[in-house]
């Protein structure tokens, strides 16, 4: 699992869905928001829908701390103003 798995999925999307927009322009910043909101929506569904009698393996937990760690960066690139 990459290291970054959210924004590889984002690199992904505006390689084939917007690869004309401008990295530094208003509709990309907003694009990238709406786009990491959505994927941290859908993590939190997950999340939730995990069964509480099953113990997660130890590569689960890694998985999900990757995820986390991703979401926290960019939460962070907010916060400084490059997100």
């Amino acid at each position: 699992m990459s290291i970054r798995p959210v924004r590889d999925l984002w690199d992904t999307f505006v390689h084939v869905s917007m690869p004309e927009v401008k990295r530094n322009s208003e509709q990309y910043r907003e694009m990238r928001r709406a786009f990491y909101a959505g994927a941290n929506g859908l993590f939190a569904s997950i999340l939730s829908g995990l069964d509480p009698k099953t113990e997660p393996t130890l590569d689960d937990m890694k998985r999900l701390d990757i995820i986390v760690a991703d979401f926290q960066l960019f939460l962070d690139d907010i916060k400084a103003g490059r997100a």
